[in-house]
């Protein structure tokens, strides 16, 4: 049976149900899907076939301690694993002059550790930051199954913004493919030093049959309109609210408004709708299940995504 890692950064992520989508299309095709994840992830609000599929199951979390001592336990056992499948791989690990503080902190003794029982025959890594993380893992362990990297957004916006524009140059020739959403992406990332051979477009797919289709012919009173988005400054909720403030100005239909999705200015904006005395019009939902926001997409009239560039360099 053909199989597939997925490397990501949180699992499952709610504002990444494209992961266990793909994950989902996967499985379905009787293709073998394991998942390495840096961080524990929310359950909550996953998509339903993260419970559909027991993905839960099929999750390595590559754990690093905190405090030292659980971390030199978890550094231990690394080191007896892998002493008996593969010794020079935590002299690698150790080495602080090629690795720095990542070698000497054990992180990356702790990290080989947990995946080195990757045994797939192709990896995907989610995010640039997450695939150069797992090519300084590859190249300790010595992996050779082909690999491929998928950019989203903001690690071909915000971090080479705030890091530089050569943060991914070991990645962009230790990897032998890159998959982007857009041409407008594809063009940013080879500006960023990525050969174009390597760089393809391949946008993020949905089910349409998830989405079902309903005309809307009823245009009298009220007037929903609906949003979806993490609350960051990328997603333009706060122009949004501006905008429905020249709205209610300007005319006497009624219309209210549904804002999916949590993040780190839910304050601020909370404050912005009560100061624009709007708050009367606004449904605050927090994060949702897919199947839930799709409900909500279904019974509104206009749908509305604002986005545009944070102050950070941060775009979609």
């Amino acid at each position: 049976m053909f199989s597939v890692a997925f490397i990501v950064g949180l699992f499952p992520a709610v504002s990444e149900t494209y992961i266990i989508g793909q994950i989902a299309g996967l499985l379905r095709r009787g293709i073998k899907v394991r998942i390495f994840s840096f961080h524990r992830g929310d359950a909550s609000f996953a998509a339903k076939e993260f419970s559909e599929y027991d993905m839960k199951s099929m999750v390595t979390f590559l754990d690093f301690p905190v405090r030292w001592p659980s971390r030199a336990i978890l550094a231990c056992k690394s080191a007896m694993q892998l002493l008996k499948t593969n010794p020079i791989s935590v002299l690698r690990s150790l080495n602080i002059i090629k690795y720095g503080a990542d070698a000497w902190s054990l992180k990356l003794l702790c990290y080989t550790g947990q995946i080195s029982t990757l045994d797939t025959d192709v990896v995907h890594c989610h995010y640039g930051k997450i695939a150069d993380q797992f090519r300084v893992l590859r190249d300790i362990l010595g992996l050779k199954q082909p690999w491929i990297t998928t950019f989203y957004g903001s690690d071909v916006s915000h971090i080479p913004h705030q890091k530089g524009k050569y943060i991914y140059c070991e990645l962009a020739r230790a990897c032998p493919k890159f998959l982007v959403m857009s041409e407008d992406m594809k063009r940013r990332v080879i500006a960023l030093g990525f050969n174009p051979e390597k760089v393809f477009v391949h946008p993020v797919g949905i089910f349409p049959e998830n989405y079902p289709f309903r005309e809307r012919a009823d245009h009298s009173d009220p007037i929903h309109l609906a949003t979806v988005a993490r609350l960051v400054e990328k997603k333009g909720v706060n122009d949004l609210l501006c905008a429905l403030v020249e709205v209610k100005n300007r005319t006497a239909r009624e219309f209210t408004c549904t804002i999916v999705g949590d993040g780190p200015l839910r304050e601020s904006l909370h404050k912005l709708a009560r100061e624009k005395n709007i708050e009367d019009i606004i449904k605050w939902t927090g994060f949702m299940r897919q199947e839930d926001m799709i409900n909500v997409l279904s019974e509104a009239d206009i749908y509305i995504q604002p986005s545009k560039t944070a102050t950070s360099g941060d775009m979609e």
